[in-house]
């Protein structure tokens, strides 16, 4: 159904699937997160995925990570929503993910820097 769902329902759907806690759910989102056509979706079915994501905890940061610092100048993919990234991983909020907006924030690439900045102006709103 995710495949061929219209933006609202898209963003049901998934929201409906994180809350099974079955792995084969998180790999779902991922393989979701890594398809080409990603970067095509609407802002809000990549916000219903990176919220769904966030749902899964550790399981997903190894993909997220890779995802926020992938793409550059000589990648055939499109660049990579790092700010939705870098705020997924700010939502999950374990030690892991901070680690890796603290790493983000040291990249030498301005494009992790400023996601990971905005992610974590964005967790420190939200602590007040």
């Amino acid at each position: 159904m995710l495949k061929t769902a219209e933006s609202q329902l898209f963003g049901t759907i998934l929201n409906q699937l994180a809350l099974d806690p079955h792995p084969s759910i998180a790999e779902r989102f991922l393989q979701l997160l890594r398809d080409d056509s990603f970067h095509r979706r609407s802002d809000e079915e990549r916000h219903a995925l990176f919220l769904a994501l966030a749902t899964r905890g550790d399981e997903v940061l190894p993909t997220l990570e890779a995802a926020l610092n992938e793409g550059g100048l000589f990648s055939l993919r499109a660049e990579p929503d790092r700010t939705g990234i870098a705020l997924c991983i700010a939502r999950i909020g374990t030690p892991a993910a901070r680690a890796i907006l603290a790493a983000g924030l040291a990249s030498k690439r301005a494009a992790v820097r400023k996601a990971c900045t905005i992610a974590g102006a964005s967790e420190e709103n939200s602590d007040g």
